[in-house]
């Protein structure tokens, strides 16, 4: 949450995602899930999907859309400051699925007790942009986004299975217009468009 905090306020939409996370499909624009949003909606956030031992999480901070406002920054800084073991005393288990002992478990607690953020937030399907190496059965751009969250199994684990699945040819998920984002990190911003262009520029199409 202090990555979130650091973020200049300008009302601009961001999309978090965790590091055992990747993009999939990268020719959906982030954008593209943000069509139809209530105006006042200033955070999106998926609900998990109910794993192979049968755990769930009635939201998933893993990959969720925030925005930029003041709002916004004073709900994570609060969250921030809240004591896990008073979260856990009165955590619902039947109402908000698993106690994961973290950020989410915070954000759970805020939001739950802010009216105005509850009206701000927005709470979709876990089959949006929250898939677990469970969901895809057929190849490896199946769904927009994997997250690798899956009890029983070790983070590294789990991605090797997957690489090893989808016959990738090395260790890495990256594609080659990732790796090039990448290595041009601290020349200048990677923006979503910019990785978009990328993709473009390989595939010999324009961006509209």
């Amino acid at each position: 949450m202090y990555a979130i905090l650091d973020q200049p306020i300008d009302n601009e939409w961001c999309f978090w995602v965790d590091d055992d996370a990747f993009f999939m499909q990268l020719d959906i624009p982030l954008e593209s899930f943000l069509t139809n949003v209530a105006r006042r909606t200033e955070m999106i956030f998926p609900k998990s999907p109910v794993n192979p031992l049968g755990g769930w999480t009635s939201l998933s901070s893993g990959n969720f859309f925030f925005k930029r406002t003041q709002a916004v920054h004073d709900f994570f800084e609060n969250a921030l400051s809240l004591d896990l073991v008073m979260i856990q005393k009165w955590w619902d288990t039947d109402k908000y699925g698993m106690f994961t002992k973290g950020d989410q478990d915070k954000i759970v607690y805020a939001r739950a007790h802010s009216l105005r953020i509850r009206r701000a937030t927005r709470i979709i399907p876990y089959s949006t942009f929250n898939f677990r190496p469970y969901h895809f059965d057929k190849t490896a751009d199946e769904h927009f986004l994997v997250h690798f969250a899956t009890p029983g199994i070790s983070k590294d684990d789990s991605i090797t299975a997957f690489q090893t699945r989808f016959d990738f040819p090395d260790r890495s998920l990256l594609a080659r217009m990732q790796v090039s984002c990448a290595d041009r990190l601290y020349e200048r911003p990677c923006t979503v468009q910019s990785m978009q262009d990328t993709v473009s520029q390989r595939s010999g199409r324009t961006t509209q």
